[in-house]
């Protein structure tokens, strides 16, 4: 009786002080790879992960039709969003001088182009750069593909 008795006053003793114990809200930190401007860390999980989704195809590959150019257009929009191709400083890679590459097109000259790669330095920037041309390229598909990349 003797041993039930002190196991049990144990027990109370040590219910008491874990209720006595402050409380510790726990709030897990979550890495977000895409918050930050820089560059992705390729040698964790998360970085890796993250650089292989904005590199990844679009969900709707483009074969050249005119009529399925704007529904391209707004997936690749998505996905510059995403993976902050479209910002207006540094990492951003879309801007060639005050024109987008994808409303203005037409008029940016291989010369605008040339300039916006020299001066493109920042890792994150030249990732960027990668990953857009790899999801681009694994995008687009038939004949037009052949024309753009070989």
């Amino acid at each position: 009786m003797t041993n039930t008795a002190t196991l049990a006053a144990a027990i109370t003793t040590l219910a008491n002080a874990i209720r006595a114990m402050p409380q510790v809200a726990v709030n897990p930190k979550v890495y977000d790879p895409f918050k930050s401007n820089d560059p992705f860390d390729l040698s964790s999980r998360s970085g890796s992960m993250a650089y292989e989704r904005i590199s990844a195809p679009l969900d709707k590959a483009w074969e050249g039709e005119v009529s399925k150019f704007p529904s391209f257009v707004t997936e690749l929009r998505i996905r510059a969003t995403e993976g902050k191709w479209d910002l207006d400083v540094d990492p951003g890679i879309l801007k060639f001088g005050n024109k987008n590459i994808l409303t203005d097109y037409h008029s940016i000259s291989d010369a605008d182009i040339e300039a916006a790669r020299v001066a493109r330095t920042s890792d994150r920037a030249l990732q960027n750069a990668t990953s857009m041309f790899n999801c681009t390229k694994t995008t687009v598909k038939g004949t037009l593909k052949d024309t753009i990349f070989n």
